[in-house]
């Protein structure tokens, strides 16, 4: 998947101002800045976590893929996420890929990145679990590999959130 440059464009332009409203906790510049992106946070958010917010893409013509907008946060930044996500990706092995759903575009600020959606909630095989805690234990910390970061990718399990370091 290749993202267009005008909607890459779109979003290096406003995911650090999406970045400093939500610093500043300044509701109504958010909504303006997700406006400018494209995007409703009413209708196309699907989910977050400490420091980054989860938008479906189809609104773009993606239907299948997931944009990841940094914010601050007090313990784990999003920036730092996003950034410690596309460099883990990039220094994994094959064999390492095959835990993890992959970074298909991102950010120079690293304030966005795109990822394959996969659907919440599958049925874990503890097997599994096991054996990307072993795989990824160098590149993921330990704790981000639960249920709730588990996603179904074409039948297959994947860790969708993988922006901590190890410890």
């Amino acid at each position: 998947m290749a993202l267009s440059n005008r909607l890459k464009n779109r979003f290096n332009n406003n995911a650090m101002e999406y970045y400093i409203a939500h610093k500043n906790n300044n509701k109504e510049k958010i909504n303006d800045v997700c406006f400018e992106i494209g995007i409703d946070y009413s209708f196309d958010y699907i989910g977050g976590g400490s420091g980054r917010n989860v938008f479906d893409m189809d609104v773009f013509g993606y239907s299948d893929y997931v944009l990841k907008l940094a914010h601050p946060h007090q313990n784990y930044d999003g920036i730092k996420q996003n950034r410690n996500e596309i460099k883990a990706w990039n220094r994994m092995s094959k064999e390492q890929k095959e835990y993890v759903v992959p970074i298909t575009s991102s950010g120079v600020n690293s304030c966005w990145l795109v990822m394959p959606k996969g659907n919440a909630n599958p049925r874990i095989d503890y097997n599994w679990l096991k054996d990307a805690k072993y795989y990824l234990y160098d590149m993921v910390w330990e704790e981000d590999i639960k249920e709730e970061n588990i996603v179904s990718i074409n039948n297959n399990l994947k860790l969708c959130d993988y922006g901590m370091p190890p410890k």
